[in-house]
């Protein structure tokens, strides 16, 4: 079956493919080189000219705050939340009900020690 006068058989388009897919190999086997050197990796492990020493050093900052957030977390909502990366606005949402829980349940005690007299001690 032939295509319309002009147009490419089937051979040319196999040929341009053949071509295009060579060059999509050789730039694969060029960003492979280069995302796999020590020098591209370097200025994102050791920026701005940073020293293994100071990356360190801020690691072991790093390791530290980690472990006491949890902790942290942990305290704030009386142990539903403790893992470092829970979202903030998850852990003051928790913390926030776990507060309205203390003021329930001290609104709920004053009320049961006043109790029928409550008239007596509002003013």
């Amino acid at each position: 079956m032939k295509g319309k006068p002009g147009s490419p058989t089937q051979r040319e388009l196999n040929e341009k493919l053949k071509t295009k897919v060579a060059k999509l190999e050789e730039e694969v086997k060029r960003l492979r080189k280069k995302y796999s050197s020590a020098e591209f990796w370097t200025k994102f492990v050791y920026p701005e000219g940073a020293k293994p020493a100071d990356i360190q050093a801020e690691l072991v900052d790093y390791h530290y705050i980690l472990g006491e957030v949890g902790k942290v977390y942990d305290y704030i909502t009386c142990g539903r939340v403790s893992k470092p990366n829970t979202a903030a606005s998850s852990v003051i949402a928790v913390a926030d009900e776990v507060q309205q829980g203390h003021i329930d349940a001290a609104i709920a005690e004053y009320q049961s020690f006043i109790g029928e007299d409550e008239e007596e001690y509002v003013g």
